[in-house]
């Protein structure tokens, strides 16, 4: 019995984080030296749902910016807004910390995250 218990605990072990992140404290999001903006994209190919990009700061306000809907063969339109927002926030002095992105079937999404000192 005691052998039994020895390895199913030893079995279960890895799975302690998973129920551990929950306690973890967590910070605010802009708490420290730095601001954090995110900037997330979808693009959606079918009409269920529309593309934006949403900018959200730190503070809780969000930007929601309508983009275009996406076809392989005209994506440029959306990728001009993309370099707009990132370019209005480099110039409010953002500087890009990590970016991602993926796909489904139907959808593109990216994520940036950018950071500035606070001022």
């Amino acid at each position: 019995m005691k052998k039994l218990l020895f390895v199913a605990l030893i079995g279960l072990l890895p799975l302690a984080p998973c129920f551990a992140q929950d306690a973890a404290p967590t910070a605010p999001v802009n708490e420290g030296p730095y601001e954090y903006v995110m900037v997330r994209t979808a693009e959606v190919i079918n009409a269920m749902f529309t593309s934006e990009i949403v900018v959200a700061y730190g503070d809780g306000k969000t930007e929601v910016i309508e983009l275009e809907q996406f076809t392989r063969k005209k994506w440029a339109p959306n990728t001009d807004k993309l370099h707009l927002v990132l370019s209005r926030l480099m110039s409010q002095g953002y500087e890009m910390v990590t970016s991602n992105g993926g796909a489904g079937e139907g959808y593109f999404t990216s994520t940036y995250f950018l950071r500035r000192r606070k001022q």
